[in-house]
């Protein structure tokens, strides 16, 4: 690649035809690569979305996505040889300042952090408030049943949240499992990590997976657990009760490995580098 060379760095198909515009016009030194950050091939009735994925991991020079699952079903065999699996991560410097209190509550702070849209799983935060638990959630919400209002805390800001989880007991990612969960990296799960939390969820694909991954680093399987239907609330107090300072150790540990910086590093190195040097 030459001096006066472009780079096209994509995180949605809207933009396919502004980055075939741009790549038509320089050529060889324009490099294109499509960070594929959802299952769009589930998003059938949105035809025009599907298309436009397709048409960019066809023109991409790189593809870039979050797990190993996408690289079949989402990717597809075609474009692996160009794809690099780029998970995804947190703000350590922010997460991992905050300390888990020493002392345990008489009943465990169950929280949640993220969007609450059509995948979060209602029924199990109903079954979830049966438990002598307290529960908190934040985060932007859409059409959030009228009983989960007394439980809301509105939007907290990054500065804020290290304080809000330092005295959760459990950190939770109740979401429904479908063709689009099944795939999603949720960066939340690194923010509980960095902040030492266990964590409960379910048990899409994506989850199972990195469950496997983490639990082997730790050489530990009771760092996080998988739970669904009338399960998550009784997984929640379990790991609220066996939870431990080596085990939030063990965590923030794997979570200080998971950086921004990290992951900027191995798109430099596998992605960037092997075109600017051809």
């Amino acid at each position: 690649m030459g001096n006066d060379s472009c780079i096209i760095y994509m995180q949605t198909p809207y933009w396919w035809k502004i980055a075939q515009d741009i790549k038509a016009v320089l050529g060889d030194d324009c490099l294109f690569i499509y960070e594929v950050l959802d299952n769009y091939r589930f998003l059938l009735p949105h035809r025009k979305i599907v298309e436009m994925h397709e048409q960019s991991l066809i023109h991409a020079d790189r593809i870039v996505c979050t797990t190993r699952l996408m690289l079949g079903d989402v990717i597809g065999e075609a474009h692996i040889e160009k794809t690099t699996v780029v998970p995804n991560a947190c703000d350590y410097s922010i997460f991992g300042s905050a300390s888990l209190w020493d002392t345990r509550p008489q009943y465990p702070v169950i929280g949640y952090i993220g969007v609450m849209q059509e995948w979060m799983d209602w029924d199990i935060l109903t079954s979830l408030l049966r438990e002598p638990v307290t529960l908190e959630l934040y985060g932007t919400e859409y059409e959030m049943p009228e009983m989960f209002r007394p439980y809301y805390g509105g939007i907290a800001s990054w500065s804020e949240l290290p304080e809000i989880m330092s005295h959760w007991s459990v950190g939770i990612i109740p979401h429904i499992i479908t063709p689009l969960t099944n795939y999603a990296d949720h960066i939340k799960l690194y923010e509980y990590m960095a902040v030492g939390l266990p964590v409960v969820m379910t048990g899409t694909a994506a989850n199972k997976a990195k469950r496997d991954e983490i639990a082997g680093y730790a050489c530990d399987q009771r760092i996080l657990t998988i739970a669904d239907g009338c399960d998550f609330g009784e997984a929640c107090i379990h790991q609220s009760k066996i939870d431990d300072r080596d085990k939030r150790m063990l965590r923030k540990r794997w979570a200080k490995a998971q950086t921004w910086d990290a992951r900027h590093r191995q798109i430099l190195s596998e992605v960037f580098t092997p075109f600017i040097i051809r």
